[in-house]
């Protein structure tokens, strides 16, 4: 520790400053009068700036340590209003050390606060202190700007969102954040069947994107701007020109880390819209130009997958076994040996598929390969004829496939296993015993919206299998009423509102 003698100024100097200020004499005795102000000037404001950062993380730091005195029991047994000293703590941060890195982490921290105790307006005014004080801090100004306009959505409040949108679009016009929320605005009205709120900020969107791009000029920023331009035709359902728009960024901007992206957007889109030839021309541009890119082995499966589709078995099977020259792991490995068994079997050539199978069982006898390897003898079998034989492999298949989602210590091989065990019951026909199923799953389900799903699909089945659509609308209705604001909850509402209008309810 350095000491202050008791006969110096009185003027307060944190000690650890006092030797770089010795330095600083030191440095400004050997030049001109002048610039030993202008040095210790300098020195005296660089020390201020840090003290003030200091002192700032000081007051910050008793925030931190007042709220994490407050527990759970304490919230749930006073509620959120306990949470009041806490906000008024890391207040004084921003109003002491305005200007600081944890003033504007504690402005954040009181949104935080006033959210979890649904005061929203309050919520607004903080976020709008930040887009005032932090403009020229851009990362915390988008973060703000982008809350503020999710908090007005989330109210219902759209009006005012759309207006937060295009300020965040308007202001940080190169930023990924901007550039989405145009997208954002014709997803939401496309969302709500708003087919003229849709046009016009499509309209707007293009104006903004085109504009862009027009100040920007042909340079690497340009890439990103292209990007969200398809995106919102995308959004917009113009697919065609998205996927032309995607095209032209690796051919205008091909170092640019949008060009590969871009390739395997246009190939996704093609292949989504059945366009196999196209797909497979933009996954093997990608491929040619990329090919030491994170996501080509993933690309390299997504080709011979698609050749299989087109029952060009030989083709698929070169690019699998490109991928076996380089995969190491064992699952990755027994996958596309799966992959290749199955397509000499869909050749007819189940000479060689029965080879890989026993290969697979054999050598990987705990993958999940293996697990689904009985699924593809009971269909052989059943080409066959040979029912009798098939309905024994399936059963046995069915046994193995319970005992393993009750004891496997992987939540992985548990998830496939009940996967393949519906798959099983499904070739069996036995739909009712795949309801009995997802009534077991949804009583154990914890989350909400899991058990939704599980109920989900029980309607379902009832309506697609079993042909029940009394069943199904009753438990339509069921999952409405008890899963309102479930992302499924529209896709609910709509098969309810079919279903009415085909079989309506018998009048009493």
């Amino acid at each position: 520790m350095t000491w202050i003698p008791k006969n110096t100024h009185k003027q307060t100097v944190h000690a650890g400053f006092v030797p770089a200020l010795a330095v600083w004499h030191r440095a400004a005795t050997r030049v001109a009068p002048t610039m030993q102000l202008f040095i210790i000037l300098a020195a005296l404001l660089s020390f201020t700036g840090c003290s003030k950062e200091y002192m700032a993380e000081r007051e910050f730091w008793k925030a931190e340590r007042l709220m994490s005195q407050i527990k759970k029991a304490d919230l749930e047994a006073q509620g959120t209003q306990i949470l009041d000293p806490v906000a008024t703590a890391y207040q004084k941060v921003f109003e002491k050390y305005p200007g600081t890195v944890k003033a504007v982490e504690s402005l954040f921290v009181i949104t935080n606060i006033r959210l979890r105790q649904k005061n929203t307006q309050a919520a607004r005014e903080t976020l709008q202190k930040i887009i005032q004080n932090f403009s020229s801090w851009p990362d915390r100004a988008i973060e703000a700007r982008e809350g503020l306009a999710k908090i007005y959505e989330v109210e219902g409040a759209w009006d005012k969102a759309e207006t937060a949108y295009w300020e965040l679009a308007k202001f940080h016009p190169l930023h990924p954040k901007g550039l989405y929320a145009p997208v954002h605005m014709i997803i939401h009205y496309k969302k709500v069947r708003d087919p003229e709120g849709q046009k016009r900020v499509y309209s707007l969107a293009l104006d903004y994107y085109e504009g862009n791009l027009k100040t920007t000029g042909p340079i690497q920023a340009a890439a990103a701007i292209k990007n969200y331009l398809a995106l919102a035709k995308l959004a917009n359902g113009d697919w065609q020109e998205a996927r032309t728009d995607w095209l032209t960024i690796p051919k205008e901007f091909p170092e640019s880390p949008y060009a590969p992206m871009a390739l395997l957007a246009a190939g996704e889109l093609s292949q989504e819209r059945r366009d196999i030839g196209s797909a497979l021309d933009a996954y093997n541009q990608f491929l040619t130009s990329y090919g030491k890119h994170p996501l080509v082995e993933r690309t390299t499966l997504r080709i011979g997958l698609l050749h299989s589709e087109l029952k060009e078995f030989a083709k698929a099977r070169e690019w699998f076994n490109k991928l076996l020259v380089h995969v190491k792991e064992a699952e990755k490995i027994a996958q596309l040996k799966l992959l290749i068994g199955q397509s000499y079997q869909n050749e007819g050539n189940w000479e060689e598929a029965e080879k890989i199978y026993h290969e697979i069982e054999t050598q990987y006898p705990n993958s999940g390969a293996a697990l689904q390897v009985p699924l593809f003898f009971y269909t052989h079998m059943e080409s066959l004829g040979e029912t009798e034989k098939a309905q024994e492999i399936l059963d046995s298949a069915l046994q193995k496939y319970q005992e393993i989602e009750k004891t496997a210590t992987d939540p992985a091989m548990s998830q496939l296993a009940q996967r393949l065990e519906f798959s099983a019951y499904a070739e069996k026909g036995d739909w009712k015993e795949i309801m009995s199923t997802f009534d077991e799953n949804m009583a154990k389900e914890q989350a909400m919206d899991k058990r939704g799903n599980w109920l989900i699909f029980k309607a379902f089945i009832a309506e697609s299998k079993l042909k029940d659509l009394e069943q199904a609308k009753s438990l339509y209705q069921s999952f409405l009423s008890e899963y309102a604001n479930h992302p499924l909850a529209n896709y609910a509402k709509t098969k309810l509102e079919a279903l009415t209008k085909s079989s309506p309810s018998p009048s009493v």
